[in-house]
């Protein structure tokens, strides 16, 4: 009896720890997978930075905001920043209220369940 007892004692601990570690392991891939969509948020923000200020520049010297992004190469971007997985920013530019803004978007960089973009009009990054 005492034997029956104790192997059951020791099934029960092994299965605590294996429920544990199991808990552990997807502990750790969740950080994991935040801490790459940090990185990712992180490096569209910056490289998008060299993209508001082009923007911002020909907007001053022309008046409105270009038909695409290869307009601000050479005069004010050397060249234009990619997305993290090497794919171009997506930019969108429109008038709202008859003041002209634009979306820049990294499409494989999510936030939220939605792509992470900057908006002019709003002057933030967010998802929408």
């Amino acid at each position: 009896m005492r034997i029956a007892k104790s192997s059951l004692a020791g099934s029960s601990q092994i299965l605590a720890l294996v429920l544990v570690a199991a808990l552990l392991a997807v502990s750790y891939w969740v950080l994991d997978a935040y801490s790459v969509s940090q990185r990712d948020m992180l490096m569209v923000e910056s490289r998008g930075m060299q993209l508001i200020q082009g923007l911002s520049r020909f907007r001053l010297e022309r008046g409105g905001y270009p038909e695409s992004l290869n307009h601000l190469v050479p005069a004010y971007v050397a060249l234009l920043p990619s997305c993290p997985n090497g794919e171009a920013f997506i930019y969108r530019a429109a008038v709202r209220d008859a003041e002209p803004h634009y979306v820049l978007t990294c499409n494989d960089v999510v936030f939220r369940q939605k792509p992470y973009r900057y908006q002019s009009n709003l002057r933030s990054w967010a998802s929408s």
